[in-house]
């Protein structure tokens, strides 16, 4: 994604430059530079990761042990929204849901972490 545009963004980029408008929209050429877009994807990464697995400020220095407390918080971040994928819930030999329950305890972390009642 970083690289390559997905199917809306080369949709809109298809009909702005074809049209010079966008849903109806006319634009003008601006003197704003275009946006690199793996560095925007990979800087929009490094924020969200950053403010969903600190508590403090950015600007205030780490020791290991914290260093390794997000990283835990961050994997177990991941994991439990991979629960969340239906290609992942696994399946009986007739293509039903073997366990209804599957993934209540992950949903649950993700509700506490994210203070959701």
């Amino acid at each position: 994604m970083a690289t390559d545009p997905g199917p809306k963004l080369t949709d809109a980029l298809k009909e702005i430059k074809n049209k010079m408008s966008y849903k109806n929209v006319i634009l003008h050429s601006g003197k704003v530079s275009k946006i690199n877009s793996a560095q925007f994807y990979k800087s929009l990464a490094n924020n969200l990761k950053s403010r969903m697995m600190t508590s403090s400020s950015s600007n205030v220095s780490r020791n290991e042990k914290n260093r390794q407390d997000n990283d835990k918080t961050f994997k177990n971040l991941l994991d439990n929204i991979e629960k969340l994928n239906p290609k992942n819930w696994p399946l009986s030999n007739d293509g039903q849901i073997e366990n209804i329950q599957f993934g209540d305890y992950n949903i649950r972390n993700l509700c506490q972490q994210f203070q959701i009642d």
